[in-house]
């Protein structure tokens, strides 16, 4: 139960990677879901340090921690490529008609 707001968050950045591809704005990486990749991408690499400094006990421990840490990094990357997209502007009639008295 506790990890399906993961997965869920996980699914939508590798969803936001496809859809920057396509030069789509939606669905747009909100703060709170780059926080908590931010904080996946931590605990996966503090559980990767781990691996390497305590020996290979546990190994399926640190195959998840891999894993969490690789889904953090993919949600960092799909939210830093989405911010770098500029804003499209939107024009409206009060707009039209100042540019072509200019």
């Amino acid at each position: 139960m506790f990890a399906l707001p993961l997965w869920w968050i996980a699914g939508r950045g590798l969803e936001t990677l496809v859809a920057i591809r396509r030069k789509l704005i939606t669905p747009r990486i909100r703060w709170i879901e780059a926080a908590i990749s931010l904080l996946l991408l931590f605990f996966g690499t503090i559980g990767i340090a781990g691996f390497f400094f305590n020996g290979f006990d546990f190994l399926a421990v640190h195959f998840s921690d891999l894993l969490w840490g690789f889904l953090g990094g993919i949600i960092l990357l799909a939210w830093r490529k989405q911010r770098r997209i500029p804003e499209p502007i939107e024009f409206s009639a009060a707009n039209e008609g100042e540019s072509q008295q200019a």
